[in-house]
């Protein structure tokens, strides 16, 4: 898998990204950054981002992007990123950071540090669940509606219905200390749930309820950042330095080069369409 290293013309940290098309997408990152990508390149729309708030998830729902990110920023944008920005009020706590965000194709699902889990239709908001704070990502297939959230300690909640409800897996181990912090989770579908986290750990598991699992990268170690899997069942881990890449469903993957561009930087996110992964 031969990578290009593109200039994004920005000094901030960038943390999150989600492209619509090979040429199209749009990129965030800390101080409010928001990046436009498109067939001309990369524009700086953080002017626009109505924040300087740190940015951490950006996702599509088939009309607009969502971006969400620390003291409960929530924004929504047309297509491409060139749109408006509007500021979307969160219920809560102002000062959390909201931990994981996406859509189900109708509605978004997000979650704040202190447990509490929101759906938001569009107009006005749900709350879901009070789940078990520590959580770290979230996944919702909108062609299936299976989900899953993962955070610290191992724990893992999952739906089977788009996130209208939400159950949660009791971590399977038998103490907390030796469970394994997730920072990321892609669901293929019932039987084939990805996940990334620190120290190495990447774990394929064989059912939502999390009881039997296969690890798909240890080459390492390393701190794996994101996982995401694309239309065409190619997926991709990234990480600390470095990256893999497996056919899903697969409980193997080819590991990727530590060396050289852009392995030589941190992959925090990961973004894949029509068979290109950025």
């Amino acid at each position: 898998t031969n990578w290009v290293l593109l200039n994004s013309n920005s000094a901030d940290k960038l943390n999150s990204c989600h492209f619509t098309t090979v040429t199209d997408g749009l990129i965030v990152g800390n101080n409010g950054t928001s990046l436009q990508s498109s067939v001309s390149g990369i524009i700086n729309n953080t002017s626009s981002s109505k924040t300087k708030n740190h940015l951490y998830h950006v996702t599509y729902s088939g009309s607009n992007y969502m971006i969400a990110g620390q003291k409960h920023t929530l924004v929504q944008t047309a297509t491409g990123g060139s749109g408006t920005y509007s500021l979307i009020s969160v219920p809560g706590n102002t000062t959390e950071t909201i931990n994981g965000l996406s859509t189900n194709g109708t509605s978004y699902v997000l979650f704040g540090q202190s447990g509490y889990n929101l759906k938001y239709n569009g107009t006005g908001w749900v709350n879901v669940y009070k789940h078990p704070s520590g959580l770290s990502s979230v996944h919702i297939n909108k062609n299936n509606g299976y989900g899953m959230m993962v955070g610290d300690n191992g724990t893992t909640l999952y739906t089977a219905d788009k996130g209208y409800i939400w159950n949660w897996n009791k971590p399977q181990g038998t103490t907390l200390a030796n469970m394994p912090r997730f920072t990321g989770v892609a669901v293929w579908d019932n039987q084939n749930i990805y996940t990334s986290g620190i120290a190495d750990v990447a774990l394929k598991y064989t059912n939502l309820q999390c009881t039997a699992s296969v690890s798909y990268a240890t080459s390492g170690p390393t701190n794996w950042y994101d996982v995401q899997i694309g239309e065409d069942n190619k997926g991709y881990i990234g990480g600390n330095g470095r990256y893999a890449y497996f056919i899903a469903p697969a409980s193997s993957s080819t590991n990727g080069s530590n060396t050289g561009t852009p392995v030589a930087y941190s992959i925090n996110s990961i973004s894949i369409v029509s068979g290109q992964a950025f």
